[in-house]
């Protein structure tokens, strides 16, 4: 079954995409990232969950709670719940680029479609580490 990433664009055009990726280790991430699609430039931010930051996230979600968490680039995510739930994504200042800030509102009737969406990339980035795992001893 093919893996097919979440997209949810609100209102205001700002998009969040959750979507499983790896890295150049081929170590498996969820990969949350927030568009904003109006102004003169796009702008783009994202953050790379490990499996395991992404079920803490669905927690979170689930309990109605903050989560803010930085991956290993430093980049920020921050989940703040409430009649909507505001994903916030901080890309941190790099060389040649400003830091930038995408704020993409879900309102609470798209939240369990948002927590099921996250829960799918969990586990399907799970998957994909638990089948490297394997090809990893199987070579040893």
């Amino acid at each position: 079954m093919p893996e097919q990433p979440y997209s949810y664009t609100d209102p205001q055009a700002r998009r969040l995409t959750l979507r499983t990726a790896t890295d150049l280790s081929d170590r498996p991430y969820v990969w949350l990232e927030a568009e904003k699609l109006t102004g003169r430039t796009v702008t783009v931010t994202s953050v790379w969950l490990r499996p395991e930051q992404a079920v803490t996230l669905r927690k979170h979600l689930s309990a109605g709670a903050r989560y803010e968490t930085l991956d290993h680039t430093g980049d920020k995510l921050l989940v703040r719940a409430g009649a909507e739930t505001v994903v916030e994504v901080t890309r941190r200042p790099v060389s040649g680029e400003a830091s930038a800030t995408v704020r993409v509102s879900v309102p609470s009737h798209r939240l369990s479609e948002l927590r099921a969406a996250v829960a799918a990339t969990a586990e399907q980035a799970q998957r994909r580490d638990a089948a490297r795992a394997q090809q990893g001893g199987a070579q040893s």
